[in-house]
C-alpha cells in the first residue's frame, strides 16, 4: 500500500548514501573551494529542478558543515535539514527520512515547516514498513492541526495504517471519519469522487478484516448506490 509513495526526480549518476557516507559524490560534484552559502545555493537549484539526487549531496554537505556552528547560519541548516529530508523520503529512503524529519522538529520546534515535518516523518514510518509507530503520529498530527490542508490525506493514512496493522474496529471507525471529513469538504464545493470511493473501499476491507458482515454489506450498496468511479488508491500516490 505504500510502495510508490514517492516518485523519483530525474538525476545524473546514482545517489548512493553508502558511497556518500565514505565521501563520494555523484559523477562531476565537486565542492572543493566553495562555501557553505554556495553549495546550499547550488543545492536549492537542483532541488527546484527535482535533480533530487544531487540536492540531497549538497544538502548533506552543508549540514555537515555548519553541524557546530552558531545562530547565524541557522535558517539556512533550517531549510538545508528539511530539503535533505524531502530528497531522502522522495528517493525512498524512508527509515532515514523519518530520522531527519524528527532531528527537523526537534531543532526547530517553531520552524516554518515544522507542520509539513509531522506530516512527512508520519509518511516515511509507514512507508518503512513501521505503520504501528506511524499510527500516535498521524492521530498527533490530527489533534494538533484540525484545519491542516492536508488533514484528509493524513486521516486517511492514518485509516490505512490501523487497517494494515489488524486493527480493524479502530481503523472502520477512522474511516468513517475520513468519509465525514470527505462530506464536509465536498460540502465546500470541492469534488473528491475518487478519495471517497478510495475510502470507501477501504471501510469494506476493514470490516471484512473485523468480521462484521453485515456492516460489510451496508458498505457494498453505498458504493453500488454512491456510482463513484473505481478505487484508485490514493494512498499509492504523492498528494
Amino acid at each position: 500500500r505504500w510502495l510508490a509513495l514517492a516518485a523519483l526526480g530525474t538525476f545524473f549518476g546514482c545517489w548512493n548514501p553508502q558511497l556518500e557516507a565514505q565521501g563520494g559524490s555523484p559523477p562531476g560534484q565537486d565542492f572543493a573551494g566553495a562555501s557553505a552559502p554556495e553549495v546550499f545555493q547550488l543545492a536549492n537549484s537542483y532541488f527546484q529542478k527535482r535533480d533530487i539526487g544531487r540536492a540531497a549531496t549538497c544538502y548533506k554537505n552543508v549540514l555537515a558543515r555548519l553541524e557546530n556552528e552558531g545562530v547565524s547560519f541557522a535558517p539556512m541548516i533550517e531549510v538545508a535539514l528539511f530539503r535533505y529530508a524531502i530528497c531522502l523520503y522522495q528517493l525512498s529512503y524512508f527509515t532515514e527520512a523519518a530520522g531527519e524529519f524528527a532531528k527537523y522538529q526537534t531543532k526547530f520546534p517553531d520552524g516554518k515547516s515544522i507542520v509539513d515535518a509531522e506530516l512527512y516523518q508520519a509518511m516515511a514510518m509507514g512507508a518503512s514498513g513501521r505503520g504501528a509507530e506511524a499510527i500516535p503520529l498521524f492521530a498527533t498530527f490530527l489533534k494538533k492541526h484540525p484545519d491542516s490542508p492536508r488533514k484528509n490525506e493524513a486521516q486517511m493514512r492514518l485509516a490505512a495504517s490501523l487497517t494494515d496493522a489488524g486493527q480493524f474496529d479502530q481503523a472502520m471507525a477512522s474511516w468513517r471519519t475520513c468519509l465525514e471529513s470527505l462530506d464536509k469538504t465536498q460540502e465546500k464545493g470541492n469534488l473528491i469522487p475518487r478519495q471517497r470511493s478510495d475510502a470507501l473501499s477501504m471501510l469494506l476491507s476493514s470490516c471484512v478484516g473485523a468480521g462484521h458482515a453485515r456492516e460489510a454489506f451496508d458498505v457494498v450498496r453505498q458504493i453500488r448506490d454512491a456510482k463513484l468511479p473505481p478505487p484508485a488508491n490514493i494512498l499509492l500516490r504523492e498528494q
